[in-house]
């Protein structure tokens, strides 16, 4: 329904339309007045004015409640994200929901974070492999995720010989990228065979029996001692030639005993024979030696 008001003025007429609608089962969408579009226009009291210089025509188009379909927003107000948020309706990506949609969340997390769990409109969701559904939507929808560092296992062995120490860790377990110390202490006339992380040797990183690494994932940390070796040296003479056994890639074990044996040329005999240094009295051009 339009109600018309006509007001004469000496020098310009005004015309107020006023539209008394039915509410319960329509609503206006579209109004022109000569061609010209009005919608929304109208004051709080439903009315427009405008001064008639010309024959007006007004065009009003009605609809049916409910074909204009109703939509609430959402919004992620979490302050210290560390991972995306996103939403679907019916497997397809939306922005605005419609009235009574079922949503299903999804957070794509930063590497190291975890989601402990959400709150909709300050109730607390519960969040499974970072997804969570929110049914029947009936209004707009803020999201808080709450995040928090992944912990990662630290596990080691115990070592035969030796001992190893974990420092930066609580209760076998440290936080995403944490620094943690590793120490390897070899007995007396022991030293460190092998340390990996993971399988990988990292004993070259090893300085003075030490070495850190930062924790990026579970970690589990072996440690080797052997016994204490030194290295062989052989200073071959002119005259003559030196063998020792039991030596192996140049090295022999602490408390090892060694046989040298010296074997002159034709018409030569050992004049001295040292080692480190020290004289070392041959029978029959043999002796052992006890490496310590």
């Amino acid at each position: 329904n339009v109600v018309i008001q006509a007001f004469h003025a000496a020098t310009y007429t005004v015309v107020t339309y006023k539209e008394v609608l039915d509410t319960s089962d329509t609503t206006k969408t579209y109004e022109t007045i000569n061609g010209k579009e009005y919608k929304n226009q109208l004051d709080a009291d439903g009315c427009y004015s405008l001064a008639i210089t010309e024959n007006l025509e007004f065009y009003i188009e009605f609809i049916e409640i409910g074909s204009a379909p109703v939509t609430y927003t959402i919004s992620d107000i979490t302050a210290d994200k560390k991972g995306t948020l996103s939403w679907t309706v019916n497997g397809e990506s939306v922005g605005e929901v419609e009235e009574g949609n079922d949503v299903v969340f999804t957070i794509a997390v930063e590497e190291g974070y975890k989601v402990d769990y959400a709150y909709v409109n300050t109730n607390l969701i519960s969040v499974i492999n970072n997804t969570f559904t929110v049914t029947n939507i009936n209004g707009n929808i803020e999201i808080e995720i709450v995040y928090s560092v992944k912990q990662l296992s630290v596990s080691y062995n115990t070592p035969e010989n030796g001992r190893l120490t974990i420092d930066g860790i609580t209760n076998n377990k440290a936080n995403y990228n944490d620094t943690v110390v590793i120490t390897a202490t070899p007995n007396n006339n022991y030293q460190i065979k092998l340390l990996t992380v993971n399988g990988r040797d990292i004993t070259s990183s090893l300085v003075n029996n030490s070495c850190s690494i930062q924790v990026k994932e579970d970690i589990n940390i072996v440690c080797e001692f052997e016994v204490l070796k030194y290295n062989v040296t052989i200073v071959e003479s002119e005259n003559g030639t030196i063998t020792v056994t039991d030596v192996v890639d140049g090295k022999v074990a602490i408390g090892t005993e060694v046989p040298i044996t010296v074997t002159p040329k034709a018409n030569f005999k050992v004049n001295t024979f040292t080692i480190n240094g020290d004289v070392v009295a041959l029978t029959n051009n043999k002796c052992t030696y006890v490496v310590n």
